[in-house]
C-alpha cells in the first residue's frame, strides 16, 4: 500500500498559507494540514502530482522558527529568496516529517532586482 507523499511547502505570501492559516501554532508543527484549511496553491500542486501518476500527497505544517516561537507572529514579511530566512524555514521540519520540501517563487515586477 502506498502512503501519501508528505510535502513541506515554502512559498511567498498568502499562496502558501491560505487565508485560514496566518499563524503557526507550535503544537501544529509536523502535523498534516487539513485539506479544508489549505490554500489554492496546495490544490494546484496536488492536481499536478496526481496527473504525474504519483500517489496522493499531504502537506505538513512546519514548526515555528526561533523568532516566530518567541512571539505569536504572522508568517509573512520575509522573502524566501533571502538565504538566511530560507535556511531557517527549511530546518523547521524534521527529516522524518516530510519526504520533500517544495519551494515556489512567483514572478513579479521585482524579479530583475533579485
Amino acid at each position: 500500500m502506498n502512503r501519501a507523499i508528505r510535502i513541506g511547502l515554502i512559498a511567498e505570501g498568502e499562496a502558501e498559507l491560505g487565508a485560514s492559516i496566518p499563524y503557526i501554532k507550535p503544537e501544529d508543527g509536523g502535523k498534516v494540514i487539513e485539506r479544508d484549511r489549505e490554500g489554492a496553491l496546495y490544490t494546484i500542486i496536488r492536481r499536478e502530482i496526481n496527473n504525474l501518476g504519483l500517489p496522493d500527497c499531504d502537506f505538513v505544517q512546519r514548526h515555528p522558527s526561533i523568532s516566530e516561537s518567541r512571539v505569536f507572529k504572522r508568517r509573512v514579511g520575509h522573502s524566501i529568496l533571502d538565504p538566511k530566512y530560507l535556511a531557517q524555514v527549511i530546518i523547521a521540519w524534521k527529516p522524518e516529517e516530510v519526504d520533500m520540501i517544495l519551494i515556489v517563487v512567483d514572478a513579479d515586477d521585482k524579479l530583475q532586482q533579485r
